[in-house]
């Protein structure tokens, strides 16, 4: 669990809390969050960003300018006098605040009934995500072979 006051960042149930209320994201806003609050220490490239949560997949980077807005707005953070999330432009963001990090044994999370989230869902929904990409990736691969295919049948056809 990471802290950064007044948020605890349930980063095994996948949950952003403000005291005892769950602060609604996105998943993949959740995930941006978490990657920033797990890299406070330093500047995050966009690239870094879409390479470390969508890798061997196209996303466009203004998607992440998106997750950051919902994330500011779920925090309540003002982008020209930041709190928690700082824009370098043209380079990236860092996460500012200060951040502590307490295990799920020493500050137990409060998850009303139905929302817990494990870990192992966690894994499969990211292991689906990349099994999509692959899926993808090899339907642009077969779409090129029959092109080229395609392309030396009407050569040979031709006589070239």
């Amino acid at each position: 669990m990471k802290v950064f006051q007044p948020f605890r960042l349930d980063t095994v149930n996948h949950c952003l809390w403000r005291a005892e209320e769950r602060v609604r994201l996105t998943p993949r806003a959740f995930d941006v969050l978490r990657y920033l609050v797990e890299h406070a220490e330093r500047l995050v490239t966009q690239d870094e960003i879409l390479e470390a949560l969508w890798p061997e997949t196209y996303v466009n980077p203004e998607v992440i300018k998106q997750y950051i807005r919902g994330i500011r707005n779920a925090l309540g953070d003002d982008p020209e006098k930041p709190s928690y999330i700082e824009t370098f432009p043209r380079r990236g963001y860092q996460f500012i605040a200060p951040v502590s990090d307490e295990s799920a044994a020493s500050s137990p999370s409060f998850s009303p009934k139905g929302t817990n989230v494990g870990v192992y869902d966690l894994a499969v929904f990211r292991a689906i995500d990349q099994v999509r990409a692959r899926l993808h990736k090899a339907d642009k691969d077969l779409e090129t072979l029959r092109n080229e295919l395609s392309y030396k049948e009407e050569q040979a056809r031709l006589g070239r």
